[in-house]
């Protein structure tokens, strides 16, 4: 379990600061980006308690997508959601 909340801290990280190194919450002075953060582990926390995430590997996943859609360009998100969707003839 403390391994998994550690991964949980810096997948965190990654999503908030575009970055992870040890300490970096305490350096990072950005009161919006305190926010920022707060707001993403309730949100994390309000998903876990009503069921829509129910082990480690969902929420990471969340994680991922919560990355993908505040760091990466819109073009490449775009693409990834195009690459995830099965066409049908």
């Amino acid at each position: 379990m403390p391994k998994a909340m550690q991964k949980v801290g810096e997948a965190l990280n990654w999503v908030v600061f575009n970055s992870h190194e040890k300490m970096l919450r305490n350096k990072q002075g950005d009161e919006s980006k305190q926010r920022e953060l707060l707001q993403l582990e309730k949100k994390g926390s309000d998903l876990i308690n009503e069921g829509f995430i129910t082990n480690f590997d969902n929420l990471i996943s969340y994680l991922r997508k919560q990355y993908s859609k505040r760091n990466y360009p819109a073009v490449f998100q775009l693409q990834q959601e195009n690459a995830n969707f099965i066409h049908y003839k």
